[in-house]
């Protein structure tokens, strides 16, 4: 977890296996998928239509389509 994200949290980062709601800055939710994502971790969003996936890849997400048809 960066720095700065690390100290508004409770433990320093997100604890594997916890529930968490972002709302708010989009960049601040962004930011957190990059930082969970593109340390090869796994997150999950749900009903976030407006946030900028393309603003996650560029902070560093990795971005994949769980379930979808192949």
């Amino acid at each position: 977890m960066p720095g700065p994200l690390a100290d508004l949290l409770p433990h320093g980062g997100l604890v594997r296996g916890s529930i968490v709601e972002v709302s708010g800055v989009a960049s601040l939710q962004a930011g957190l998928l990059a930082s969970v994502t593109g340390s090869g971790r796994w997150a999950a969003l749900v009903g976030r239509p407006s946030l900028g996936l393309l603003a996650a890849v560029e902070m560093g997400a990795a971005l994949t389509s769980a379930g979808a048809p192949s």
